[in-house]
């Protein structure tokens, strides 16, 4: 997705952009995996957690437990970065079982790095 590759080249404006664009096309022809795609990156780029969980209902609805795995480490890194460390380590742990148990292993990485993030900013302010 074009998104992800400017926001992976750090161009948020051009990543939301596409996103929403993607979201939009997706959305009209019935892409349910794009759509659930491109709901997460906006929500990752806008800080949006009610987006992130519109997002993973879509993805439970559909029966695409991959992209809802995804989707859950996407909510927990937003609430690590709106400060709400225990919500965001409780999100990391279910993305962690799910991703495992799904035997995905880029998914369960990203869980327990944002597990580790999310102990750290708890030891910080607790």
């Amino acid at each position: 997705m074009i998104g992800l590759i400017h926001l992976s080249a750090g161009r948020r404006g051009l990543a939301l952009d596409h996103y929403r664009r993607g979201h939009g096309l997706a959305h009209d022809l019935r892409i349910t995996e794009v759509e659930v795609e491109a709901l997460a990156g906006i929500a990752l780029l806008t800080r949006n957690v009610d987006l992130a969980l519109r997002a993973i209902e879509l993805a439970r609805e559909r029966g695409m437990r991959l992209h809802e795995a995804n989707t859950l480490n996407t909510l927990a890194e937003i609430r690590l970065e709106v400060g709400d460390g225990e919500r965001a380590r409780a999100t990391a742990e279910k993305a962690l079982t799910m991703n495992q148990g799904l035997g995905a292993k880029p998914g369960r990485d990203k869980a327990l790095e944002l597990l580790e993030r999310a102990a750290a900013a708890e030891a910080s302010t607790g």
